[in-house]
């Protein structure tokens, strides 16, 4: 099983939000809904729709580092088994809802519920890395 998989995945989904958050940048200032200064220094108002978009961006740079990590340390010690392969995938499938709930309704409880039951899986990800390290032989 290649533990990549879902590593790249997760990858290709923040760069296609990246580009995305770029397209409707553009968008904003092409109609003059933001200023182009505004890009300058971050200060004034945006619009809430770009707000939210930058703010899934800065989510999709924060616990996904710890997966990335964990996923490198998982390959290099050659902990890819079964167990850590499906928590891989079930972690990036767990953001994938997050940033499809995000993005779209927003509805804060789910966005939140999906959120924390990431964390709990990333959080078994990571033990089970450094169990197959520490405790597993």
């Amino acid at each position: 099983m290649n533990i990549f998989y879902p590593v790249f995945v997760l990858l290709f989904y923040t760069l296609a939000i990246f580009a995305w958050m770029g397209y409707r940048r553009y968008g904003a200032v092409s109609r003059r809904e933001v200023p182009l200064a505004y890009y300058k220094t971050f200060t004034g108002e945006e619009p809430e729709h770009l707000k939210v978009l930058s703010r899934h961006v800065s989510n999709l740079l924060e616990a996904p580092l710890l997966f990335y990590i964990g996923s490198l340390i998982a390959f290099v010690t050659g902990n890819t088994g079964y167990a850590v392969v499906l928590l891989a995938w079930l972690y990036v499938g767990l953001r994938l809802v997050h940033g499809y709930i995000h993005l779209g309704s927003n509805v804060v409880a789910w966005r939140f519920r999906v959120f924390v039951l990431s964390m709990a899986v990333l959080l078994a990800y990571l033990a089970l890395i450094a169990f197959g390290i520490f405790g597993g032989g």
